[in-house]
């Protein structure tokens, strides 16, 4: 039989409790990546170091052998098990994945890459191994309550407008420390029902008092991040408890019947979603990336493409509609549906490994809850079964995240724990040998040792994230030092380096220093069409012609449902003078996606270069169709219009140019000529002065000038 020692017991304890309340909070604002990064960090060093002490203190019994082996495991076999097959399946999915390194350490925006799950399943494995005392019990749901506390304090403070920190988000800026509305949501709803079940345990009426005002906060809050799986969620969770109710009264066959129409309420409704057409917004989107996963998950059945690389391979099948849905900057990363999710990442083996473990703790859940005599138990069971059914269901609609999947975990050891199973006493310290070495002492040492050690691991990174947040040059380069294997890093570097080599400051190092960051990022993600995309761009600019179009090429077949890859492609071929291809791509951009200003602005500047004055006019105004304040649409149709000779449309068309654009010296020049073409010498006169403030050299603007002084 496996004890650990009463040290490193408390160093466990103290571990789950830090990650229930403190993961949450754990945010770095000056970082790039200010919320998931972080919280990983913290979650690999609080397992880490639980992990040790649980190692370092194990006794093993030395009863004789008969006993060893009769003796029951603290843990029962089926969820050890399980938890073994989930661990062998993440590690062959990485081993197989389609970029082994991304599923090891995981993407740079979710962090979820396979040290984190497996340091999930470590957690799962300690909470359900370790958790003994009702006491322990009501310290993590104490913990688990009013960490949320400042999490829906700063949520409502959003909610009012008065944030003090400028986050960029889309959506409600309901976000709290988690980073999005929607993963806000999906923490408050797990949260919810563990509140209510700490409530109950309170001994007195102002503490009850205390969680109930705490609960009332944690509702409005859910409410303020229009999370709608989120509320999806917190509904099925109110729909446990509300069976728990229902079976702790006797009202047994109505609970197996609710529970049976709510699975199937629940398979119906997400059905009717992936089949029904014509749906708009998020949910339109929902359905329409999960008939676009299917066919992904069909080529590698069995394993899947790996952690974290959905977003690398979905692009591949990426459905150019899904851009009227949710905007053409958005990159999907997720399937938004746990198991489609899953079996995309590690497979059908995984997703197979994955359920065995979950629905053994979620029934070991169920048999503790049936069997428990008293209902303060019962409670706590119900609060956490609720919780992880809610969880489970708002991910068909949405995917975890570091702090949402590691309370799940948490609530699932919980369940484990609790469910009543005959342990014997553990045999005197005198007939025990410690392979954790000194009766129990030193595994609190050992484990705090490997925590500070890995601190500054941790502190390195989020160092790295603190420069890469930033537009210089030389923190970028810093970053890419502390962080080598971070592709983000170095596509940011590239993207620097060339947009100072195109202001024309020393091109000669500057291209051939973008090239060199690309190049290390094509090392750590060869099939990333970021990177062709970021060749192409360098290598148009650079003037390498034929290198940009085999980049450009290589990008579309990894993204062939990217119009902004053929806007690119199309400007390639448009500085080569190759009017026509570029004329194609432009068109092709514009088939896969029709609000694309921007392409139909470069297709007007073709059009009007080929003398297609009808056919510049009718893409000059699509683009202002989309984009009505885009400058260099307004200055193409004052081309246009002057070419005609309708030089009175012209110069309005310019001067909408000049007031959206003042910075722009060539729009000053424009404007004089249409005016002065036009007779109104004065306003010519005094815009060419006016353009000679911001750029005196101007050769256009000077030559006019010498004109004004005639």
């Amino acid at each position: 039989m496996n004890e650990t020692s009463p040290s490193g017991a408390r160093v466990v304890e103290a571990g789950w409790l830090l990650l229930a309340a403190g993961l949450p909070l754990f945010v770095a604002p000056w970082g790039r990546n200010p919320f998931e990064l972080p919280k990983a960090l913290l979650l690999w060093m609080v397992t880490a170091a639980m992990g040790t002490a649980w190692i370092a203190g194990c006794r093993i019994s030395r009863q004789p052998s008969n006993v060893m082996r009769h003796a029951p495991c603290p843990m029962y076999l089926a969820h050890g098990v399980t938890a073994l097959a989930f661990t062998g399946a993440i590690l062959a999915a990485v081993c197989f994945s389609v970029n082994p390194l991304l599923s090891a350490q995981g993407s740079y925006d979710r962090m979820a890459g396979a040290i984190t799950l497996l340091c999930y399943v470590a957690l799962f494995l300690l909470v359900a191994d370790r958790l003994r005392t009702s006491a322990q019990v009501h310290r993590l749901l104490a913990a688990i309550a009013w960490g949320s506390a400042p999490v829906v304090a700063y949520g409502l403070v959003q909610a009012t407008g008065l944030d003090p920190l400028a986050w960029r988000v889309d959506g409600s800026p309901v976000i709290g420390t988690l980073g999005r509305s929607n993963f806000l949501g999906a923490y408050l709803a797990l949260v919810l029902p563990l509140t209510l079940a700490a409530a109950y345990q309170a001994r007195d009426w102002p503490r009850r008092g205390a969680y109930a005002v705490l609960m009332g906060a944690q509702l409005l809050c859910l409410l303020a991040t229009t999370a709608r799986a989120a509320w999806l969620g917190a509904l099925a969770a109110g729909a446990v408890l509300a069976l728990a109710v229902a079976w702790h009264q006797d009202h047994r066959r109505l609970a197996i019947a609710g529970a049976t129409a709510g699975v199937a309420g629940l398979l119906v409704g997400l059905a009717a979603l992936a089949l029904l057409p014509g749906l708009a917004g998020s949910v339109g989107a929902r359905a329409v990336i999960w008939r676009a996963t299917l066919p992904l998950i069909a080529a590698r059945p069995l394993l899947g493409y790996g952690p974290e690389t959905f977003a690398q391979v979905f692009t591949t099948v990426f459905p150019p509609e899904l851009v009227y849905l949710q905007g053409r900057a958005v990159l999907v990363d997720r399937a938004h549906n746990l198991v489609l999710d899953t079996l995309a990442s590690i497979g059908l083996v995984g997703l197979l490994a994955y359920a065995a473990l979950v629905g053994t703790a979620l029934a070991a859940g169920v048999r503790a809850f049936t069997r428990a005599q008293d209902t303060a138990t019962r409670v706590i069971l119900a609060a956490g079964l609720a919780a992880a059914i809610g969880h489970l269901t708002e991910t068909q609609l949405s995917f975890p995240v570091t702090t949402t999947a590691t309370l799940f975990w948490l609530v699932l050891g919980m369940l484990v724990a609790l469910n009543p199973h005959p342990t014997p006493q553990p045999p005197p310290l005198s007939q025990s040998w410690e392979r954790g070495g000194g009766r129990g002492r030193g595994e609190g040492l050992l484990a705090a040792l490997l925590f500070l050690a890995m601190v500054p691991a941790s502190l390195t990174l989020l160092a790295a994230d603190a420069r890469a947040s930033s537009s210089d040059i030389a923190a970028v380069q810093q970053a890419t030092a502390l962080w080598p294997t971070q592709p983000a890093y170095h596509l940011h570097l590239s993207w620097l380096h060339l947009q100072r080599a195109r202001r024309g400051y020393d091109p000669a190092t500057g291209f051939p220093a973008a090239e060199a960051a690309l190049d290390a990022a094509r090392r750590l993600t060869p099939d990333d069409y970021r990177v062709w995309a970021g060749y192409g761009e360098l290598y148009t600019e650079w003037g390498r012609w034929a290198e940009a179009e085999t980049a450009y090429a290589q990008a579309v077949a990894l993204f062939p449902g990217s119009a902004m890859l053929h806007t690119g492609w199309g400007l390639c071929y448009a500085a080569q003078g190759r009017l026509a291809e570029a004329e194609a791509q432009f068109h092709r951009a514009i088939t896969l996606d029709n609000t694309d200003a921007w392409a139909y602005r470069y297709l007007g500047d073709v059009l009007l270069a080929r003398g297609d004055m009808a056919g510049a006019e009718r893409a000059y105004r699509d683009a202002l169709r989309w984009a009505s304040d885009m400058a260099p649409a307004w200055q193409g149709l004052g081309h246009v219009y002057r070419q005609r000779g309708q030089l009175d449309v012209a110069l309005v068309a310019y001067q909408r140019a000049l007031e959206l654009a003042p910075a722009n010296p060539d729009l000053y020049l424009d404007v004089a000529r249409c005016a002065w073409e036009l007779g109104q010498r004065e306003l010519a006169c005094q815009t060419v002065a006016r353009g000679l403030l911001l750029a005196p050299a101007h050769p256009g603007l000077l030559e006019l000038r010498a004109a004004c002084t005639r």
